[in-house]
């Protein structure tokens, strides 16, 4: 299965669902979902952001940051983007997917919160600066285990 994940700035914060449904059920998390059949991943980003969010990103605001895998895995893996806004929508606002509500970038970079997903402070450092990347998540179980994170050279 194909995913994406995304990421939406308003200055030093991002856009966050809690989320009610596995995977990360009851964590922080970015907006995404399934690719669907012959769907763009741009397109498909846009379309789980309109979905969960209610916000339009045009095409072109929606940056490409990489690819994301982990294991053990059954050969799903996730596209990455980084979206800023300019406009802050009032959270927080509860949706049939979670609770929607902006937290400052520190906030879920602190890897001693358990209350987000918990490979997101290890990788979201890297997302947000420049450059695509791969990024590698091993777990086990609930505890994770490691992130290697290395650039790649080709966009999608």
């Amino acid at each position: 299965m194909i995913y994406t994940l995304g990421f939406i700035r308003h200055q030093d914060e991002i856009l966050l669902i809690n989320r009610m449904k596995q995977p990360w059920k009851g964590c922080w998390n970015g907006v995404g979902g399934k690719v669907e059949l012959n769907e763009n991943i741009q397109v498909s980003m846009q379309r789980e952001i309109l979905e969960e969010t209610g916000i339009y990103v045009p095409l072109t605001e929606i940056i490409y940051k990489g690819k994301m895998t982990w294991e053990p895995n059954d050969g799903s893996f996730l596209y990455m983007f980084l979206m800023d806004i300019n406009e802050k929508m009032d959270t927080p606002v509860v949706t049939n997917e979670g609770i929607l509500a902006w937290r400052t970038i520190d906030w879920i970079c602190d890897k001693n919160n358990l209350g987000v997903a918990l490979n997101i402070p290890y990788f979201l450092p890297t997302l947000l600066d420049s450059g695509i990347h791969h990024y590698h998540c091993i777990f086990d179980g609930n505890r994770l285990l490691d992130v290697i994170i290395k650039p790649e050279d080709t966009h999608v």
